[in-house]
């Protein structure tokens, strides 16, 4: 998740550009990334728009755990990475 925010605040990519750096990753002999599976699917959902690169790692991990819901004060991530708004008595 630090690498994409680096390339997006500190160097200004683009999500297509980002999403291909990313993908990159994967090809590396030397790298070896922790939850592929779920990187892979990120990206794909990142690269479509919407929710940020975490928004969509946080629930897809939350799913792949078991939790049948999973929460964000975010409305623009509630809306696009498959999350629920935390309810207003919180």
């Amino acid at each position: 998740m630090e690498l994409v925010w680096v390339l997006e605040r500190a160097y200004g990519l683009s999500r297509s550009e980002i999403a291909g750096e990313v993908d990159g990753l994967f090809s590396a002999r030397e790298i070896v990334v922790e939850a592929a599976e779920r990187v892979g699917r990120a990206v794909e959902r990142y690269r479509q728009g919407g929710a940020g690169f975490s928004d969509h790692m946080i629930a897809l991990a939350g799913h792949e755990a078991g939790f049948g819901e999973v929460f964000s004060f975010d409305r623009k991530a509630t809306a696009q990475a498959r999350m629920s708004v935390v309810p207003k008595q919180f």
